[in-house]
């Protein structure tokens, strides 16, 4: 039998290591990926209103519509393992080239999270909400990850449909249909996500080429890529005033709306004049706290 001091010590070490695990199925989930998923799920559901009653079915319609998102990330991770192997940024942050979760594991996890997604969405929300669910997980997978994203420079264009569905299914959840609102809610966040992309895209311009990953700033090249990014936050900015209208939000949106984007121009105009990594960066940052900001202001100020 060993001293106190060592069973403490062995008690701590193994506190430790499924620390560290804990941690990389997270990292395998991409949680901040999934900070925004819930947020613009949450939005749409607290906009539709009919879950508000039923905190239940609300909290389960929630956690499906973030387990569907970590189910599709993960399974990203363990299609991409390869490439996450050959680039700097993914070598040693994610768990599977970083040797911290088995690829079998990796898999394992996504399906299981995956399937309670979907009996929660089901359950919680309806057959049409976990169609949608499953819709959602499948596109990202199988279209995106397994096809376009290595065959197109198209790839964010037609995959960040799989982003923007968390206020479809939400909505859907709450209403048993689609409309105007979830739908521009949608629309927002698909023409949100090439420009984000595509500016983390210029920061890793060598490693995506490296990786055989035809993104844009390797097929196209920095100028356009910078032209592609304007077009994009061109369209964005008045669909964002589109949806403030259509869903009859308040006048905090509409301010911040338009402050959130005066800057989002402002960090475009510095990307098309500078054309160097420290702008890109800076948009690629902003990028993520313009979309939760803006998401956010939609949460009615009384919830």
């Amino acid at each position: 039998m060993g001293t106190p001091a060592a069973e403490a010590a062995t008690t701590t070490e193994l506190l430790f290591r499924m620390g560290d695990r804990l941690r990389s199925y997270l990292s395998l989930a991409k949680p901040r990926i999934l900070l925004l998923v819930g947020l613009t799920g949450l939005a749409a559901m607290v906009l539709e209103g009919s879950l508000l009653t039923d905190p239940m079915r609300f909290a389960g319609v929630l956690l499906g519509i973030l387990l569907a998102g970590a189910a599709a990330n993960a399974l990203n991770q363990y299609w991409d393992r390869d490439i996450d192997g050959i680039m700097a940024r993914t070598r040693s942050k994610r768990p599977i080239p970083a040797g911290r979760i088995s690829p079998r594991a990796a898999l394992i996890f996504s399906l299981v999270c995956g399937l309670a997604a979907l009996w929660l969405l089901q359950t919680a929300g309806g057959m049409p909400a976990a169609l949608l669910g499953l819709a959602t997980m499948a596109f990202y997978v199988l279209i995106y990850t397994v096809w376009l994203k290595r065959r197109t420079r198209l790839n964010i264009v037609i995959g960040g449909v799989a982003g923007a569905a968390p206020p479809l299914i939400a909505w859907v959840a709450g209403a048993g249909e689609l409309g105007l609102v979830p739908l521009l809610m949608f629309l927002v966040i698909l023409l949100w996500t090439p420009p984000h992309f595509w500016a983390l895209a210029l920061c890793l311009k060598e490693e995506y080429a490296r990786a055989g990953i035809p993104m844009l700033p390797v097929v196209a090249g920095e100028q356009k890529t910078c032209t592609q990014i304007t077009a994009y936050v061109v369209l964005l900015l008045p669909s964002t005033v589109w949806l403030g209208i259509s869903a009859d939000l308040s006048w905090l949106y509409f301010i911040g709306a338009t402050l959130l984007g005066l800057n989002l121009v402002r960090r475009v105009h510095a990307l098309r004049r500078h054309r160097d990594r420290q702008a890109a960066r800076a948009l690629f940052n902003y990028s993520i706290f313009y979309l939760a900001a803006l998401f956010f202001l939609m949460l009615p100020p009384q919830w």
